[in-house]
C-alpha cells in the first residue's frame, strides 16, 4: 500500500501562506497536489503541473463541475492536463472510478495498522461534527502512501483573519464558509498527530509565516530556484470560477457532446491526454445518463 516510499511531494492548500512561499526551501522537480478552487490564483505559485487534485466537497454536482473546471483550464493552456485517475474526492465508502476517497483511505489505514490515536481522532471528529480541512487530509494521505518528504504551503490551520491566498471577490460563485464544518485547532492537532504517527514521513513547511511552521520543521534552504524568484502571472482572462457543465461554450444538446468538445480542445493542446480519454469517457457515462434522462 505504501508504494511511494522515498518520493517527495508538494502539498498546496489554499491558505494565505501560499502567497508567501520561500522558494529557496522548495525542490524544483517535485510532485504537486492542488485542492478545491486553486484556479482562482493570479500567479503560478506552484507552477502549471498538477499531479493530483483533491476535491473537498461531497456533493456530486460540485465534484463533476470541479472536474470539468480543471479540464477547461487545461484546454486554455493554463495548466497541464490532469490524468482522470488522479482526481480525488470525499465521495463515500464506495467511490466510483476515477474518484478515490482519501479520507476513507487514511482511516482504513489507521485501523488496519492499529494506529489507535488516529482512530480515536476520527471518533472525536464525529462527536464534534467538525472535520479537518482537505489540505490536512492531503498531508495524511501522502503519509499513508509512504511519501518520505512532504513539503507544505497553504495548509495554515488558522483562518481567523484571511481564509484564502487568492481574491475571493474574483469568484462570483463565492467560497463556502469554513467555520461551520472546521476548527483550526482540530486541523493543527491532526497535522501534529500525522507527524508523530508517521515518523518515516518528514513534514516541512516552505512558508515561514504559516502558523504550522511553529509545529513542524521549516524546510532547509536548498536554492534550486533562481535567486529572487517570483512566480509568473497567469494569462489575462484566466478561469476564476467554477465552470458548470451547462456553461460550456459552445452549447450542446447533451453532456456527451459537451464532453467531446472539451476533450478535443484538451487534446489539441496536450496530446498525452489521448491515453486517458477512454478512462474519462467511462467515468462520465453515469453522470451523462443522469443529466440527459
Amino acid at each position: 500500500m505504501r508504494n511511494e516510499k522515498g518520493r517527495s511531494v508538494f502539498i498546496v492548500g489554499n491558505g494565505p501562506s501560499v502567497a508567501a512561499i520561500d522558494y529557496r526551501r522548495l525542490p524544483r522537480d517535485i510532485e504537486v497536489w492542488r485542492v478545491n478552487q486553486f484556479w482562482n490564483e493570479a500567479k503560478y505559485y506552484a507552477g502549471r503541473k498538477i499531479d493530483k487534485y483533491f476535491c473537498g466537497n461531497t456533493l456530486n454536482s460540485f465534484i463533476y463541475n470541479y472536474f470539468f473546471t480543471i479540464y477547461v483550464a487545461a484546454s486554455k493552456g493554463e495548466y497541464d492536463a490532469l490524468a482522470p485517475g488522479e482526481f480525488l474526492a470525499s465521495v463515500g465508502k464506495n467511490p466510483r472510478p476515477p474518484f478515490h476517497d482519501p479520507v476513507d483511505r487514511v482511516y482504513r489505514f489507521a485501523q488496519e495498522h492499529n494506529l489507535g490515536k488516529l482512530t480515536e481522532f476520527e471518533k472525536q471528529c464525529l462527536r464534534l461534527n467538525k472535520f479537518p480541512q482537505t489540505g490536512s487530509f492531503m498531508i495524511a494521505f501522502a503519509a499513508v502512501l509512504g511519501y518520505t518528504r512532504i513539503y507544505i504551503a497553504g495548509v495554515d490551520a488558522d483562518y481567523s483573519k484571511q481564509h484564502y491566498f487568492y481574491d475571493v471577490s474574483l469568484s462570483p460563485e463565492g467560497v463556502e464558509e469554513l467555520r461551520f464544518w472546521h476548527d483550526p485547532k482540530l486541523d493543527m492537532k491532526f497535522i501534529v498527530l500525522i507527524a508523530s504517527e508517521f515518523s518515516d514521513s518528514a513534514l516541512f513547511s516552505v512558508s515561514p509565516s504559516s502558523p504550522i511552521s511553529y509545529h513542524i520543521e521549516l524546510a532547509p534552504i536548498i536554492n534550486e530556484y533562481p535567486e529572487g524568484y517570483t512566480p509568473p502571472d497567469k494569462p489575462e482572462g484566466y478561469v476564476k470560477d467554477i465552470v458548470k457543465i451547462n456553461m460550456l461554450d459552445p452549447p450542446a444538446s447533451s453532456l456527451e457532446v459537451r464532453y467531446e468538445q472539451l476533450v478535443k480542445s484538451v487534446n489539441d493542446r496536450n496530446n498525452e491526454m489521448s491515453n486517458n480519454i477512454g478512462r474519462l469517457r467511462e467515468s462520465l457515462n453515469g453522470v451523462a445518463n443522469k443529466i440527459d434522462a
